[in-house]
């Protein structure tokens, strides 16, 4: 099973760098650069996984994360956040009981990676 992985990240140096090692890895990887090409480009074909930024300008990765969980086609994209709030602010919190794994900035490639492992096995043991 090979999995299609989105990365939303509104820095392009590290969006670029993601996608970069994640390919390296064999995912195919589709990217996007803030929350309203993240959910156009869902609209075309909807990932397995998304590794999402949470503080862009426009549509938050917040704001995308309350629009996929809300429809049913959507709601069951394993979705890693990758932000610069702390797990362990308030804001943290309400993000991490909405995401499958919470990553802070600046993280750490083996940490993503990781993640990525687990969404992957997560999604093939689905029924």
């Amino acid at each position: 099973m090979t999995c299609q992985i989105l990365v939303t990240e509104d820095n392009e140096l590290i969006r670029e760098h993601i996608k970069e090692e994640l390919e390296e890895r064999g995912y195919n990887i589709c990217t996007t650069e803030n929350g309203q090409s993240c959910l156009d480009q869902i609209k075309k074909s909807i990932p397995d996984i998304l590794i999402l930024d949470i503080m862009m300008e426009g549509i938050t990765g917040m704001e995308v994360i309350r629009k996929l969980k809300q429809t049913k086609r959507t709601k069951n994209i394993y979705i890693i956040a990758n932000t610069i709030i702390t797990k362990d602010s308030r804001e943290g919190q309400t993000i991490a009981s909405f995401v499958d794994a919470y990553i802070e900035k600046p993280a750490r490639i083996d940490v993503l990676m990781s993640a990525v492992k687990n969404g992957v096995e997560y999604i093939k043991s689905r029924p």
